[in-house]
């Protein structure tokens, strides 16, 4: 750490000539001489103090070793620059470091808030489902006396029946299907379509046109012995309308034609050649002839439990 020109007091020391050099050696030397120190404790700092200025002073007057001294002291100076300005990079990326982690808190905490709003919304949700599955269960165990079926269900389910066979066993064609449910009442439409995954089953839905010929489609045996039809309605009317099912012939024209009013919402059960009998049928009399079908159907299924087999 020692320093020529600071011993001498120089400030610009790269820059000083000779002349400069020697006048602060003489001022320096007045200063620190060992005679002129009375206190005997203070002396020998003194001496050592005299003995480096004088050792500056003849390292700076020797033109060769002031050369290499100052040239070490610029490579030192260079240095320390460079080592500042390296510091000063230090600093920044410290300060960056410091910025980055900061913001990583912050992202990490508006994240782990975002997880929570989701696992709240979630939880609502799952609470919202199990309150509504409550209430479904409520009104079902009250036996749904507060649902209205007429607005829910579409009243063409309750004049359609679905009938199924084995496939392996028989089959059944239109004509036949619509022949034997034909003795029930007047038959709209028959559909025929496959049903199960390896297709053993047939499948058919008959449209009457009226909801009684389906209810007592479904109480008499249809079809072969060795394949009979098993037939289920798809719907079933509420108790005034079944009740309404039991009056005189006029309650039945009634029953009709809020049924024909209605339109349909299930265009596969209803194709253009359902909806033609029904825009025709105010002018034909299906009361009379519906009846008279369902009293020969009785008649016969009568006789039938009265052969012995």
């Amino acid at each position: 750490d020692f320093n020529a020109y600071e011993v001498l007091g120089i400030r610009d020391g790269l820059d000083s000539s000779q002349a400069d050099i020697r006048k602060a050696y003489r001022r320096r030397a007045l200063e620190c001489h060992p005679d002129k120190i009375k206190d005997s404790s203070k002396k020998t700092k003194a001496e050592a103090l005299f003995a480096q200025v004088k050792k500056a002073y003849e390292l700076l007057t020797d033109d060769s070793a002031r050369k290499a001294y100052d040239d070490l002291l610029r490579v030192r100076k260079a240095r320390e620059a460079r080592d500042s300005h390296q510091d000063e990079k230090r600093r920044k990326m410290r300060e960056e470091l410091v910025r980055r982690e900061q913001q990583a808190g912050r992202e990490n905490s508006e994240l782990e808030q975002a997880r929570v709003r989701l696992a709240k919304e979630l939880e609502r949700l799952k609470t919202e489902a199990q309150e509504r599955t409550r209430r479904e269960r409520q009104v079902a165990a009250e036996g749904g006396e507060n649902r209205e079926p007429l607005r829910t269900v579409d009243p063409q389910l309750f004049k359609t029946v679905r009938a199924s066979w084995t496939r392996t066993a028989g089959s059944y064609t239109l004509s036949n299907l619509q022949s034997m449910f034909g003795e029930f009442g007047e038959v709209e439409d028959v559909v025929l379509r496959e049903e199960g995954r390896k297709k053993t089953k047939a499948v058919a839905l008959v449209v009457f046109t009226f909801p009684e010929a389906a209810a007592l489609a479904c109480e008499m045996p249809i079809g072969d012995l060795s394949n009979p039809l098993e037939v289920h309605r798809l719907a079933t009317p509420p108790s005034h309308t079944s009740a309404s099912a039991a009056s005189p012939a006029s309650t039945t024209s009634t029953s009709y034609q809020a049924t024909t009013s209605t339109t349909p919402s299930n265009p596969t059960l209803h194709p253009t050649s359902v909806q033609a009998p029904l825009m025709g049928a105010l002018h034909r009399d299906y009361e009379n002839d519906t009846l008279m079908r369902m009293r020969q159907a009785a008649e016969r299924a009568r006789v039938n439990k009265e052969i012995p087999s």
